[in-house]
């Protein structure tokens, strides 16, 4: 039986694996690590604590987190700006936040 750590572990590398087809080739993705199944685990719950902006879908309001790095924030910013990724990123963030409900 799959863990929850296991199966987030599993959803961000697979939303990694998107962000590297889909980003612009000048975006690094490969700075954007993959992650631990305890790190998986600390986005979810991040993403937990986040959830006002996730319900409004607010991009500003996730990257006023002290909790995301670096890395990630420029990501948000790069998937902010490209609105063919909303729909499928804010899926991912969905995901996210229920499974630590």
């Amino acid at each position: 039986m799959a863990t929850k750590g296991s199966f987030l572990q599993e959803k961000a590398h697979n939303m990694r694996s998107w962000l590297q087809v889909e980003l612009p080739t000048d975006v690094s993705i490969s700075k954007i690590p993959l992650v631990t199944e305890m790190e998986a685990v600390h986005l979810a719950e991040t993403l937990r604590g986040l959830i006002w902006a996730v319900i409004a879908r607010d991009f500003r309001g996730l990257r006023s987190s002290s909790k995301l790095t670096d890395v990630w924030i420029a990501a948000l910013i790069t998937i902010s700006n490209t609105p063919t990724l909303h729909s499928k990123f804010w899926r991912y963030c969905d995901l996210f936040v229920e499974a630590t409900l």
